[in-house]
């Protein structure tokens, strides 16, 4: 079975093992603590005992008690300790982690099941139906609506993207998934931000500008120099799946440009006004995040003529003000929501005839868009396997 295959994304009844992820399995139905067979509602997640583990515990935590949190997230809501021999699921044998780990102790979380299929797979799939512009409308108020939640809890997801949104096939939303990596701003004084910004990764297209430049700050010089500030707003931009292919040469030169001239204004302070200011912006990392989402699926929806279509072109617009390299040109959640449903009552977007601008080249593409939706799909859980690595790692040095 693929390491790196999601959780929750193929329903199996009988106690089986319902994924493998780089970090453990997950069985549905979910078990008890002592191993036996509970409930076909939930899954059960089980992964060696790490820092993400318990992240993802405590965030799920504060998530739960959201009254409206699933119909936003799929968090921890109980865990405890299992061995291997107190599960009496027979597919136990086929998880990975049991043979790799040696240990037969291991931390077993409980999560509402999820029927459904990875977002953007399942927004590709429904994109030769005129239901699509519904999707698109529907999906992107209801992810704003989900980072508000945590927003208003102090909480950065932290690694929002494409793999980590189920679509549910039965309540018709999006999930959100794997809090292993988020931040909890009520306890970012107590944190050591090495273990906040514990890599400097400039390909990892999933963060902001500035928290790359945390990054080079915290683990590679904290003073940068002019070749390095060249450096990372050179392979911010390369690796960057929002923009990078979707816009001209000329653009990317610019918005390069941009990015650099930013930084060099942050390298004119002091290092602690530096890193204090840069925290200020954590609340609209999220919705960054959301926006690259979307233009990596726009590009996909309207691959000739980008800026053709009305609506098309305005969500473009909107989607890269909120990936700005300057934070304080982003808008707010709640900016974001008014300017793009005051656009959508405006302009009274015609579902039909919006659908029939766009679908035709679609679906002339769309065994190629496939191939290359399930490739970004495996880079992003591998991306995110590595990037827990390396927090991990990060912090077992920092306790050195």
């Amino acid at each position: 079975m693929n390491n790196y295959k999601i959780f929750f994304y193929i329903s199996m009844i009988g106690g089986k093992l319902l994924s493998e992820g780089g970090f453990g399995c997950v069985f549905n139905p979910s078990m008890n603590c002592n191993g036996s067979i509970d409930d076909a509602t939930f899954v059960s997640k089980i992964q060696r005992k790490d820092n993400s583990a318990r992240n993802e515990i405590e965030i799920g935590k504060i998530l739960s008690n959201i009254s409206e949190y699933k119909n936003h997230f799929a968090p921890v809501i109980s865990h405890c300790n299992i061995g291997i021999g107190q599960i009496k699921d027979k597919d136990k044998e086929k998880c990975m982690l049991f043979k790799k780990k040696k240990t037969s102790k291991y931390l077993m979380m409980k999560l509402d099941y999820v029927e459904g299929m990875e977002f953007l797979q399942y927004m590709v799939k429904n994109a030769n139906s005129v239901q699509i512009i519904n999707n698109i409308i529907n999906s992107f108020n209801n992810l704003l609506r989900s980072i508000s939640l945590l927003v208003n809890r102090k909480i950065i997801h932290y690694d929002l993207k494409g793999s980590n949104i189920l679509y549910s096939t039965k309540k018709k939303i999006p999930i959100i998934i794997d809090f292993g990596l988020s931040i909890n701003m009520n306890n970012i004084d107590s944190i050591d931000l090495k273990q906040v910004f514990y890599t400097y990764a400039p390909q990892y297209y999933v963060w902001p500008l500035e928290v790359h430049y945390l990054g080079l700050l915290l683990n590679v010089n904290k003073e940068p120099t002019s070749e390095e500030l060249k450096d990372l707003a050179k392979n911010y931009v390369i690796n960057n799946k929002g923009i990078n292919k979707n816009f001209s040469p000329t653009f990317l030169k610019s918005y390069e440009k941009a990015c650099l001239d930013q930084l060099k204004i942050y390298n004119q302070m002091r290092f602690n006004e530096r890193v204090k200011y840069l925290m200020n912006f954590w609340d609209t990392w999220d919705n960054y995040a959301l926006s690259i989402i979307y233009l990596r699926f726009l590009k996909y929806l309207a691959l000739e003529g980008f800026y053709e279509n009305s609506f098309i072109k305005f969500m473009g617009k909107l989607l890269l003000q909120n990936i700005h390299p300057n934070p304080n040109k982003r808008l707010s959640l709640i900016d974001t929501t008014h300017t793009f449903n005051g656009f959508l009552y405006k302009e009274q977007i015609n579902v039909e005839s919006t659908f029939e601008e766009l679908t035709d080249e679609f679906i002339k593409n769309k065994e190629n868009i496939n191939k290359n939706l399930k490739k970004h799909n495996n880079n992003d859980l591998r991306d995110t396997k590595t990037m827990k690595l390396e927090k991990r790692k990060r912090i077992k040095t920092i306790a050195i």
